[in-house]
């Protein structure tokens, strides 16, 4: 309950104009936040830039933060949503492809294939960045709900809550990424 205290105090605070406040509310709940953003992106310096934005967005709406909600589901919202955004900009850039160029090429030649990991590793490997792949080409309700399931954990209540839906609506986008999974991975799995 004192964390409910000091998380409202903060809050207060923060209307206030304290920016020491801020800081401290940053230093809260930048693990957990970091944590979706990884659990979204797979990519560490990608998760930083992504929570880095968020708390941008926390910090200009702050003031549109009602108190009689929570604000870990507040900020796990705009979290979320940042994440989607962050998958439509990456959507929208063509990567091109790498040239190799000679010197690279001689330089593979001269190193000695020093292979460690066992063919399964490697598959695994392959597998999970197939996953992950199709994970990010899901709609952006379904790759919600499954990430915040799957991969952070959360209950049905907990994903309706962030993603302002019903219960029964957050299970069937689970539901439906899920199946599209299966669909798409299908070829994959033996």
């Amino acid at each position: 309950m004192s964390a409910q205290v000091n998380e409202r105090d903060l809050i207060d605070r923060i209307h206030g104009g304290d920016r020491l406040a801020f800081t401290e509310l940053v230093r809260q709940y930048a693990p957990k936040g970091f944590t979706i953003c990884y659990r979204f992106v797979e990519n560490t310096e990608d998760a930083k830039d992504v929570l880095q934005e968020a708390f941008i967005k926390v910090y200009k709406h702050i003031g549109s933060f009602r108190k009689e909600s929570s604000f870990s589901t507040w900020f796990y919202r705009i979290v979320v949503n940042t994440c989607n955004d962050f998958f439509r900009r990456k959507k929208r850039v063509q990567a091109e492809p790498l040239s190799v160029s000679a010197a690279d090429e001689s330089f593979e030649r001269e190193v000695p294939d020093t292979a460690v990991l066992a063919d399964a590793r490697l598959e695994e490997n392959e597998l999970r960045e197939v996953l992950n792949k199709h994970i990010e080409a899901l709609p952006d309700k379904q790759r919600t709900a499954f990430i915040l399931r799957y991969r952070q954990g959360l209950s049905g209540k907990e994903i309706s809550q962030v993603m302002r839906c019903n219960v029964a609506t957050a299970k069937v986008y689970i539901f439906r990424a899920v199946r599209a999974l299966q669909k798409t991975m299908a070829s994959y799995i033996r």
